[in-house]
């Protein structure tokens, strides 16, 4: 795949190449084989300035602030519809989680982006927890609203969830947040479109996972989650941590 990515402006023109820097080389050499980075056009500016983005490609799992491993779907993959299946995806959104200084909470606010502050007294006082992103709410909740919560070939299997969490505190809580976030955000669902039916979808199916969800009783005032990642961007810029 990634060597077909690198491959592909010469077969299919200048408008699909993809390229790796010297950072990029390293980086993948680095994961072994777990990870690649290329880079593509993202957006054509002018006739003569291209937007340049990042396309990570990963094999086996998704290794973020927690680790979702997708090897089941890879390997039944006409039972998860070619794809790494709903409750990896649902798992891979819900693993994005950060800290930020408490001091940020004005400009947050005033980006409008109060809506991915978690809801967790435990965490040291003078940070603030943030959760998911715009884009991620939108693919939880087009899930949701696709998606009933059951077992079922057209459903969200909270079993199977479950599974993964059960061995993984940390990930629980970590997916945990950021699912409740979204049942403390209804204005925000509206905001971006969703109808009121669409809503009440989303809270009940959303309702449901957490019930099987595990709850976590251990109480962390520090990062539980992997730090040794790439530092989100907030604000358009890097936030130091």
């Amino acid at each position: 795949m990634y060597k077909l990515l690198l491959a592909l402006g010469e077969i299919c023109g200048t408008r699909y190449y993809h390229f790796v820097t010297r950072t990029d080389r390293r980086f993948n050499a680095m994961r072994a084989g777990k990870r690649y980075r290329v880079r593509a056009i993202d957006k054509i500016l002018t006739e003569d300035t291209l937007k340049a983005d990042t396309l990570d490609v990963f094999t086996e799992e998704i290794d973020l602030r927690h680790k979702v491993d997708v090897r089941n779907s890879l390997q039944d993959p006409k039972r998860f519809k070619y794809t790494i299946g709903v409750e990896n995806v649902l798992l891979a959104k819900c693993q994005y989680i950060f800290d930020v200084p408490k001091t940020m909470q004005e400009e947050l606010a005033r980006y409008g982006l109060e809506y991915r502050i978690l809801n967790y007294p435990y965490y040291r006082n003078n940070r603030l927890l943030i959760g998911i992103e715009e884009k991620d709410i939108k693919d939880i909740c087009s899930i949701f609203i696709g998606y009933d919560v059951g077992a079922g070939e057209d459903c969200v299997d909270p079993a199977l969830i479950r599974s993964v969490l059960e061995r993984d505190r940390k990930f629980a809580l970590t997916f945990r947040l950021n699912l409740e976030n979204v049942l403390w955000n209804e204005k925000f669902l509206k905001n971006i479109g969703l109808s009121d039916s669409n809503v009440e979808t989303v809270m009940s199916r959303v309702k449901a996972v957490l019930e099987s969800v595990p709850t976590v009783d251990k109480k962390w005032s520090s990062p539980w989650w992997n730090v040794d990642v790439e530092t989100p961007q907030i604000f358009g810029k890097i936030q130091g941590t």
